[in-house]
């Protein structure tokens, strides 16, 4: 996969994505007042955050969940969940990361 780097000003957001070692990273740099919207996804992954996020989870059942979040998030497929950037200075950084050929939404 080619890097690919585009711009979510609606968001407030900037994301990288790329392939490495058999795995696919999407680093999500987020401004003040951005976020990542709430999504799901059809494989576990990892997210690390640096930054001060507010981390909302729904799982199948429809139980919602909101906290901070930790530094490393384990998100279980068919969870959505969605991340809200709280701090009014600097970017913050939300680096997820999952085995290629995993891609597929829920």
């Amino acid at each position: 996969m080619k890097p690919i780097i585009e711009r979510d000003p609606v968001n407030k957001r900037t994301v990288a994505m790329w392939d490495e070692c058999g795995m696919r990273f999407r680093a999500n740099i987020v401004e003040p007042g951005g976020r990542i919207e709430m999504h799901a996804h059809a494989y576990d992954h990892v997210a690390a955050v640096h930054g001060n996020f507010r981390l909302t989870t729904i799982n199948p059942e429809g139980k919602t969940e909101a906290r901070t979040a930790n530094r490393k998030e384990t998100i279980a497929a068919g969870w959505r969940h969605g991340f809200v950037y709280l701090d009014d200075k600097d970017v913050g950084e939300v680096l997820c990361f999952w085995p290629i050929g995993h891609d597929g939404g829920v």
